[in-house]
């Protein structure tokens, strides 16, 4: 089972358990809901747990792990990365994890090769693609309609319109 980066745990919430993760998912109903799995790693120790409560609290996700309600139990987890499983049927119709964006190769509107997409920069109106252009330097295109012109994520390709001085 392929696995996906979806937050880190940045501290301890009450004295029942709860462990306060900064979440990088969309999903995080889903991702932490009863019953699910998760992966937590830290300085090459892994372990998994079982989901048993989750709740939103002041912009982090507040998770409780089965036989684990103690705050003695989870304080040595601050600060580990959680991992959960990558599944496509998360998503909707065009919309993909920033996993299979990275690799990408950028193409503009002239279908000129221009660079390969490194990274994603979230902003909080939409997406920017971070892509190394073949001489080395960084180029940031929004992802959205009006610079995107077509997209094959599965061959690794993706066209955009260019502006003069990108």
């Amino acid at each position: 089972m392929e696995q996906l980066y979806i937050g880190k745990i940045v501290g301890t919430h009450g004295i029942k358990g709860e462990v306060k993760i900064k979440s990088v998912s969309s999903f995080a109903a889903e991702r932490f809901k009863k019953g699910k799995m998760i992966t937590l790693t830290k300085d090459g120790e892994t372990l998994t747990l079982e989901c048993l409560r989750h709740r939103q609290h002041k912009g982090v996700e507040l998770v409780t792990f089965k036989d684990h309600e103690d705050i003695n139990l989870v304080e040595k987890y601050r600060g580990y990365d959680i991992y959960g499983e990558y599944d496509p049927n998360l998503l909707g119709e065009d919309e993909y994890f920033y996993k299979d964006l990275i690799g990408c190769k950028m193409y503009n509107q002239l279908e000129t090769y221009v660079g390969v997409v490194t990274s994603i920069m979230e902003n909080p109106r939409y997406d920017i693609l971070v892509v190394k252009k073949e001489d080395g330097k960084e180029m940031l295109i929004p992802y959205i309609e009006a610079f995107i012109l077509e997209e094959r994520i599965s061959e690794q390709y993706i066209r955009f319109n260019q502006l003069e001085g990108m």
